[in-house]
């Protein structure tokens, strides 16, 4: 049976992205660090918000997925740029519509 899922952006990713960002922020603070040291991570987590808000949250840059189709044991995971990627489910996987995970593991 082939089953088509489409990924729409997520407020709710965001905003548990936002808040996750947000407490990792706040805890470089109290960290006994030097003041450079404090900045520089602060400006690395700072860019990993940034990315997965656009990859996974907003679903605008390239390779966010937008699409997903389930046939049998074998998965399609369709891009923004229209790239397909193809992967194999293990039978003890749990896939849905809510979320995805697509691992590729070669021997």
């Amino acid at each position: 049976m082939q089953r088509q899922f489409t990924i729409h952006p997520s407020r709710y990713l965001a905003a548990a992205l936002i808040a996750a960002h947000g407490v990792t922020l706040a805890a470089l603070f109290p960290l006994a660090l030097p003041v450079w040291a404090q900045a520089s991570l602060g400006i690395m987590v700072l860019c990993s918000l940034g990315y997965h808000l656009r990859r996974d949250a907003w679903l605008s840059a390239p390779d966010s997925g937008v699409a997903l189709l389930l046939d049998g044991d074998r998965v399609v995971l369709t891009t923004r740029s229209g790239q397909q990627v193809m992967a194999q489910v293990l039978r003890d996987s749990l896939v849905t519509p809510y979320s995805y995970c697509v691992t590729k593991l070669e021997a």
